[in-house]
Parts: C-alpha cells; structure tokens; sequence
C-alpha cells in the first residue's frame, strides 16, 4: 500500500502537470492592412472571453515552454488545455485556407491578445519566422507593448493591443504565395511564458506587394495618357490639316473671285 508520502508526492505531481498548461493570455487575432482579421493557431472563436477561471476562459490559451518542445510535448507555438500541441504546419494551412492577414506598408504588425488573468501581463517579446516553418524566429522591435512587469499585471479578462514592426528590407519567404510569415509572441511569467503564433502576409495590401500594385497602376495610368496624347495629338493635326485645306480654298477663291 503506497505511503502518504508517495500519495502526496504523486498529487503534487499531477497538480504541477495541469499547472504547466494553463494559459493566461490567448492571442487571439492580427488585424490586416487589407482588411482581413486572422486567428491565432489553436484558438477556438467560440471561447468565452469575459472570465479567469481555468474552464472555460483558459482552454485555446497557450503556453508556449521550451522544455516542452525538446521533450516533444508542445510545438514551436505551445500547447492548450483543449487541443494539446499547437499542429504545425496544419494550423499554417487552415489560416492560408481561411485569408490571411497583411501588413500595410509601414510593417506593423497589429495582433490582439486576450489577458485572461494577472500572469498574462507584459511585457510581450515577438518574432518572426520569414519561411513560415517555425524553425527560424528573429526577434523584431516591439511598438506598442502589454503592460505589466515579469509577465504579471493587475488586468483581467480583457483585450489589449500588442504591436511589432516588420523591419525594413525584410522579405516573407513562405506559404502559397511565397509572401507569408508566422510571428509569435511570448510574455516573462514563470507561469509560462503564455503567448501564441499567427500567420500573415506581404502580399495584396501589404508591405512589398503593395508597392508593386502601386508601380504597376501608375505605369498603365502613364502609358494610357501617352497613347490618349497620340492618339490627341493626331486628332489635332487631321484637324489642323482639314482646316488649312479649308482656308486654303477659301482664300484662293476670294483671290480668284
């Protein structure tokens, strides 16, 4: 018969498991410059937002350790109490699938973050992953940040603005469109760290993709003048010709008359 010590130690054990999944932030959303509001991977939209407690308010919340990586019990993006390890590259596929969001062409990067409770404060640190493979985030400048500090704030059940900068030159390398990028963000809470990945694009609307569209209108509005010009000034020289040859007749007949 186990003795209260191995009782003890295994409840103790157990408690720390379910620990170490509860989330307390869900990034939930990226606004895109084109219009379109992409999921984060994990996230269930039909999630009740307007509590703390573990269920239902926590369930797509992800925690995102590394320790759980290498021991293959959480990906790149982290594991939730509902789905367990966040799938790459499947959540990838289903954000292609549904539309992704774009960064306009300052390069912000504009997400919503869900803080469910105190250890889902700031302050956030994001990256991004130019191949959208999950195997290679840079970090990139933070703009507008959670509050908190040590990944702990006062604020509960609320959704705050996180946004980060694409930097310059940086080009999205992945996905259909060869255009896509993932970026993930994670908070300091010993609780965690609790964060997420979303996927987005540089393509229609969006830094690069943009510009070119631009170019191209402004090409084709120029070759249309241009040949509205010839086709004008040719208009303008019958016109001129015709009434030469009118006034030419006239006057001879006037002489001749």
């Amino acid at each position: 018969m186990p003795s209260i010590a191995s009782f003890a130690t295994l409840v103790s054990i157990v408690s720390f498991s379910f620990t170490r999944v509860n989330g307390h932030l869900t990034l939930v959303s990226m606004e895109g410059a084109n219009g379109v509001s992409g999921l984060g991977f994990g996230v269930d939209p039909n999630t009740r937002r307007d509590g703390t407690a573990r269920d239902p308010f926590q369930l797509d919340s992800a925690v995102i350790r590394e320790e759980d990586i290498v021991n293959g019990i959480a990906t790149v993006c982290g594991r939730t109490l509902i789905g367990g390890p966040v799938k790459m590259p499947e959540s990838f596929q289903q954000a292609e699938a549904a539309g992704l969001p774009s960064v306009g062409p300052d390069g912000l990067i504009k997400l919503t973050g869900h803080q469910i409770n105190a250890d889902g404060g700031g302050p956030y640190s994001c990256a991004v992953d130019y191949g959208a493979t999950g195997l290679n985030f840079e970090p990139v400048p933070m703009m507008v940040n959670l509050p908190g500090r040590n990944g702990r704030s006062d604020a509960r059940a609320i959704d705050l603005p996180i946004e980060a900068m694409l930097p310059e030159g940086k080009k999205c390398t992945g996905g259909q469109d060869g255009q896509s990028c993932i970026v993930r963000c994670l908070n300091g809470a010993k609780a965690g760290p609790f964060g997420g990945c979303l996927a987005f694009t540089q393509g229609p609307g969006g830094r690069g993709g943009n510009n070119n569209g631009q170019n191209n209108g402004q090409n084709n509005d120029q070759n249309n003048n241009g040949q509205n010009n010839e086709q004008n000034n040719g208009n303008g020289q019958g016109n001129n010709q015709n009434n030469n040859g009118q006034s030419n007749g006239q006057n001879n007949g006037q002489y001749n008359n």
